[in-house]
């Protein structure tokens, strides 16, 4: 037993009868979580950790100091490091 709202059920029917199998488990656009950081603070957060050293003598970025600079937290500029593979 699944337990699932008979809605449910039908929303799926529906895509399955509009997309057949290749509908089947694939998020729709437009869905999920929007982004909450402008692509022009990404872009200068790259720059910075590929381009430039931080003021105070040290020689290379950390995601605090680098957050600190950019007013985003340190887990923000972490997970724009891993996703374009980046490392200070």
């Amino acid at each position: 037993m699944l337990r699932t709202y008979p809605n449910t059920v039908a929303a799926w029917r529906d895509r399955f009868i509009e997309a057949g199998f290749a509908g089947i488990g694939v998020i729709a656009p437009g869905r999920g979580r929007k982004p909450e950081i402008e692509p022009a603070t990404v872009e200068a957060i790259v720059h910075d950790t590929l381009h430039t050293v931080p003021d105070d003598g040290s020689t290379c970025w950390s995601t605090r100091s680098l957050g600190a600079k950019h007013g985003v937290g340190k887990d923000t500029v972490a997970r724009i490091w891993k996703a374009r593979n980046l490392r200070p």
